[in-house]
């Protein structure tokens, strides 16, 4: 707990080794300490209102380049956090995800991603099973995600 806390910044957000704002690691800073407890730690809280101005769309927008893998801790913290938060990012997210679905039930990999997603987005397994993921998370499947 210690580390991550180490790795937020003042004004909302975490970075990987050191205090950042960074999508993807405001995510999974958010989640990872909310999993330790701290659902209403300060920092998690600037951290869900920094995440919370991240443009919710199909494809790199608001430094969001790896698009499932921000989705995927993104989901899970907001539903964490629950109230605002969820009401908020979930409808968003949900529409977005069911809109892009292929007809097959597959996804694709959004438009912009880097090019290591666009290689391991030749198969779409993975980011179907990532998609299937992110919309499942409120049915509480996994055990370590209730709060």
């Amino acid at each position: 707990m210690k580390y991550i806390k180490s790795c937020a910044h003042p004004k909302g957000g975490f970075g990987y080794t050191g205090p950042s704002q960074g999508p993807h690691t405001t995510a999974a800073g958010i989640l990872s300490l909310q999993l330790l407890g701290h659902y209403n730690d300060p920092t998690v809280i600037k951290a869900l209102d920094h995440m919370a101005k991240v443009p919710v769309k199909w494809g790199k927008s608001g430094g969001v380049t790896y698009f499932y893998y921000f989705h995927y801790y993104a989901i899970q913290g907001n539903y964490q956090a629950g109230g605002k938060y969820w009401n908020q990012w979930h409808p968003q997210v949900r529409e977005m995800f069911l809109e892009k679905q292929n007809e097959d039930g597959s996804w694709d990999v959004p438009p912009g991603m880097s090019e290591k997603a666009s290689v391991v987005g030749r198969n779409k397994v993975y980011w179907t099973a990532m998609a299937s993921l992110v919309l499942e998370v409120y049915m509480h499947y996994l055990p370590a995600y209730q709060r």
